[in-house]
């Protein structure tokens, strides 16, 4: 994702707490058995507690994203001016935003606003020829974060679509801004999966020839017709329609189309019109191992895969001067196995830590 990746401020915490649990009651007979259980049916052998620890990577997302902002903040040039958290109305997940706020004022004295993009509409400015973002007629605004405006909701009047002009336009730097956030749709994603187009950014000797291996196969509807590797794959899937997903241009879980809901999507006249805006794409099997899933006070066990992703934070200039590149922490998220999608905010998935083989 390019837009309001989340849950850093959860997913760091929810590591510490992962090792204060292993510290502090591994070694309790009343778990000892299960933790074992658990680890043999995983094929890992630890002998102690302190190197059951070190099998649990150190998480660094709450340090490192709010830095990506402070930097940016930094490189804007004016200390004075503060940072524009864009939330959505009724916003649920303020926690895990509020780590990261909580963060960059107390590490980097960088202070932030939030606004919805109705706020935006009612309360910010363009002044002066560099078009500086200004708050209540008097506070500058340095980087905007995107934490909305990433799915239809967010837009229910013209009002919200000037407000994301507003901001786009705006000198702010922007956390995306609008090119950032179509790298990231899925139609993308599938063009950059043609060799031909990965291997422009990322040579064949370079890496790109590894980095291709790691891909499931995408296929893409351009209005100009199907390619027959295309025509090919949607054959496949109504033969053996378990093997794909059909994806839309959405973020924010829970727009996948999945068996018959795909099927229909590919084989009806009325909705084959609207194929270009989606892909098809391979599911991955992981293996699946043994978990305990904690929800709302709830337990469920079984067999369960996990997705794990890697934030990054990266600012680069107009002149394609790159400043900041690096790693910035990571984002495990387990569900049981059989639930397709995989969203936590959305009840399909929990957030988890892994344990490093």
């Amino acid at each position: 994702n390019t837009i309001a990746a989340s849950f850093a401020g959860t997913s760091a915490t929810l590591a510490r707490l992962h090792q204060h649990i292993i510290g502090r009651f591994c070694t309790d007979p009343e778990v000892e058995g299960v933790m074992e259980g658990y680890l043999s049916a995983i094929d890992l052998k630890v002998d102690n507690r302190g190197e059951m620890l070190d099998k649990l990577p150190p998480n660094p997302c709450l340090q490192q994203l709010p830095r990506g902002l402070a930097v940016a903040h930094h490189h804007y040039g004016t200390p004075q001016a503060t940072v524009l958290f864009v939330v959505q109305e009724g916003e649920l997940n303020t926690v895990d935003q509020r780590h990261l706020e909580f963060e960059l004022f107390q590490t980097h004295g960088v202070p932030v606003r939030r606004l919805t993009l109705r706020e935006v509409s009612e309360r910010c400015t363009l002044e002066g020829p560099e078009r500086k973002l200004i708050l209540d007629g008097q506070q500058e605004v340095s980087v905007v974060y995107f934490r909305a405006s990433y799915t239809p909701r967010d837009f229910p009047e013209e009002l919200h679509w000037q407000a994301r002009l507003l901001l786009e336009r705006s000198k702010a730097i922007k956390c995306p801004n609008l090119a950032y956030h179509l790298t990231g749709t899925k139609k993308v994603q599938q063009v950059l999966c043609d060799p031909d187009q990965l291997y422009r950014f990322l040579p064949e000797n370079e890496g790109g020839r590894e980095v291709m291996e790691t891909f499931a196969r995408l296929y893409g509807f351009d209005a100009a017709g199907a390619r027959q590797s295309t025509l090919d794959a949607v054959a496949d899937a109504e033969k053996d329609p378990e093997k794909y997903v059909l994806k839309p241009q959405r973020e924010g879980g829970g727009n996948n189309l999945y068996a018959e809901e795909m099927i229909g999507q590919l084989t009806s006249p009325e909705l084959v019109k609207t194929l270009p805006s989606f892909i098809l794409m391979e599911r991955f099997f992981p293996r699946p191992s043994p978990a305990l899933l904690l929800r709302q006070g709830q337990v469920n066990a079984g067999l369960a895969v996990s997705e794990l992703g890697i934030y990054g934070i990266f600012l680069g200039d107009a002149e394609g001067q790159v400043l900041l590149n690096e790693y910035a922490g990571y984002l495990l998220r387990t569900k049981l196995e059989g639930v397709k999608e995989g969203g936590v905010a959305t009840g399909y998935a929990v957030l988890s830590s892994p344990i490093l083989s």
